[in-house]
């Protein structure tokens, strides 16, 4: 659904299905669910309790996090900036496209701190920047990347939360996701279990840890 067909359907005065919010927003219903849930979405329910969503809280969302009219997060390519970078990119398998990795983060120190470290690990890297946990959702609704990085105390919507709506997803319910967080085990405790397949690394983030995670999605990806 484009934003001009969301236009004509708050100018009429027309509600939006969970699913058809969903299309327009290249997410799954249970993420559409949760984003009403937490006040990111607009809805009402009907008498026999299905939810109609304004069709203009929709398209306020597209547009405030940029996927109507600029890209949703913040693309930084990297590549090795050194040498000695060089020569371990050479050595890795075809590297002709670049990680694609997400990383959802809201503290600018630690954005700096990943953008600075990953220019050294010697693969070609596409970051991506997602401020908080309903960005993330809706920068994975508009592309799926090789590998999420995700901080678990992300405002409006925290990373657990995020976590389990992408698993519930068929396009990420397989994603690698990373979770790095500082939180000790009993505030994570608090917010919920991590799903299977989250790879829990703390902060301060060993990068040298990260790097191996990311050597072998990337191989993998080659070869798959």
């Amino acid at each position: 659904m484009t934003s001009q067909e969301l236009e004509s359907r708050t100018a009429a005065g027309l509600f939006l299905t969970v699913k058809e919010a969903a299309d327009a927003l290249s997410l799954s219903t249970t993420s559409v669910q949760l984003l009403v849930e937490r006040g990111a979405l607009k809805a009402w329910r009907t008498a026999g309790g299905h939810r109609r969503i304004l069709p203009d809280s929709v398209l306020a969302l597209l547009r405030d996090r940029g996927l109507a009219e600029r890209p949703v997060v913040e693309d930084v390519k990297v590549e090795p900036e050194s040498e000695e970078a060089g020569r371990n990119a050479s050595e890795q398998p075809k590297p002709d496209a670049a990680l694609d990795v997400l990383i959802a983060e809201d503290d600018p120190f630690f954005r700096e701190l990943y953008q600075t470290k990953l220019r050294s690990i010697g693969l070609p890297v596409e970051l991506r920047f997602a401020f908080d946990g309903v960005q993330a959702l809706l920068a994975l609704g508009s592309r799926v990347p090789d590998v999420l990085i995700l901080d678990l105390g992300l405002p409006a919507l925290n990373g657990i939360d995020t976590l389990y709506a992408l698993r519930k997803d068929a396009r990420t319910a397989r994603l690698p996701v990373i979770v790095a967080t500082g939180m000790s085990a009993d505030k994570i405790a608090a917010l919920g279990s991590l799903p299977p397949g989250s790879v829990l690394v703390h902060k301060p983030v060993q990068f040298e840890r990260l790097r191996g995670y990311l050597e072998a999605i990337y191989c993998l990806r080659q070869i798959a």
